[in-house]
């Protein structure tokens, strides 16, 4: 209705009669220079999409959606995507639960600092793409209660997130996702990835899924399974060279290959684990508390093989 209106500054739409309303998509998009937007007496009873309704109003700092019903919507494809100047975004009430696509929901929405989406039910997508892409200041992110079950695609999903520090995602369940590729790139903030959860053979892509996160220090990915990854390049460039990375040789053979890249060797410490535990000592915790007898650990352009 108003998509490509980039001159408008503030809109009063009070008075629309919405109760009949089944898509919202597009409304607002483009509206590029839109500041003032009150939706309080918007009625969304009947909305089932609203893809891109807010796309690119990268000028909007608020937008007041306690309104909005969203109990029927099955899609929000870059709903807020672009909105770079939001500050807040107050969703909690979102009923989520007949979503199927996500996919660039909060793309680039380079302002926001927290985000907690514990009250989404997730249990029904299947697109995750680009979901946090680009949130260059977002600090604090939670995704704690996601139901990732059905989704097959995370590419690009936490990507650019550069000062997010931490990401507690151990709940996820990967067992149907196929496309897994950036998706924590440049993430410059991160030190640390429990990624035990992804026990998965479903996988087909990981192309530079670490690359860039210059800080990551530590991955565990010891359940997963690389068997029918049929890509995966430079997963680990621009990781750190003493990243300690813990894997299954036996289920993650090319895997292995792009940990050897990084000038690995294979170390077996069967005689003496204690020397070779003192080289290692400031990840020894880390590799005692997360890592089974037999795995293997990337440290210092060395691997050290705990042994049993």
């Amino acid at each position: 209705m108003f998509e490509g209106c980039s001159s408008l500054i503030s809109l009063n739409i009070l008075n629309f009669e919405t109760s009949k309303i089944k898509s919202l998509d597009n409304m607002f998009s483009e509206c590029s220079s839109l500041k003032i937007l009150n939706l309080s007496n918007f009625n969304t009873d009947n909305i089932v999409s609203m893809d891109y309704i807010f796309n690119n109003c990268k000028s909007l700092t608020s937008i007041d959606l306690s309104s909005f019903n969203t109990s029927n919507i099955t899609s929000m494809y870059k709903a807020f995507s672009g909105c770079s100047s939001l500050t807040s975004l107050e969703i909690n009430h979102f009923d989520t639960s007949l979503v199927t696509t996500m996919a660039y929901l909060f793309n680039n929405c380079s302002s926001l600092k927290i985000m907690d989406l514990n009250n989404f039910n997730t249990s029904l997508v299947n697109d995750m793409k680009y979901m946090f892409n680009r949130n260059s200041n977002l600090e604090h992110l939670n995704v704690k209660s996601f139901d990732t079950s059905k989704v097959k695609s995370m590419e690009y999903m936490f990507s650019g997130c550069i000062s997010l520090k931490t990401l507690d995602i151990i709940k996820f369940n990967v067992s149907t996702l196929k496309k897994a590729g950036h998706m924590f790139e440049n993430c410059l903030s991160l030190t640390s990835l429990n990624l035990s959860n992804f026990v998965s053979d479903s996988i087909d892509n990981i192309d530079y899924m670490f690359s860039k996160s210059e800080n990551l220090a530590y991955i565990n990915i010891k359940n997963l399974i690389d068997s029918n990854i049929k890509s995966m390049f430079n997963i680990f460039s621009g990781t750190p060279e003493n990243m300690v990375i813990c894997y299954n040789a036996s289920n993650a053979k090319k895997i292995e290959r792009q940990i050897n890249k990084k000038g690995c060797t294979i170390v077996n410490c069967s005689e003496n684990w204690m020397g070779s535990r003192k080289k290692v000592r400031a990840i020894d915790n880390i590799c005692v508390e997360n890592c089974d007898a037999g795995y293997k650990y990337l440290y210092d352009s060395k691997c050290y093989k705990r042994c049993p």
